[in-house]
């Protein structure tokens, strides 16, 4: 298989799919940066954050 042909295969993937991969490849790639990067990468992704404002620093959220 060419990389043009899997290039091809993930375009057909849907969104969620495609992350999958695309987080794949990033781990792959970057072998070096801590786990817990690499997890919190994936939470940014699957929308498990807070926000978090300037005024936070001054009074922390309960």
């Amino acid at each position: 298989m060419t990389a043009t042909k899997i290039i091809e295969e993930i375009q057909a993937l849907p969104p969620d799919d495609r992350a999958r991969v695309v987080e794949y490849v990033r781990r792959v790639e970057d072998a070096d940066m801590p786990a817990s990067f690499l997890e919190a990468l994936g939470e940014l992704r699957d929308g498990k954050t807070i926000p978090i404002a300037d005024e936070h620093f001054d009074t922390p959220p309960a």
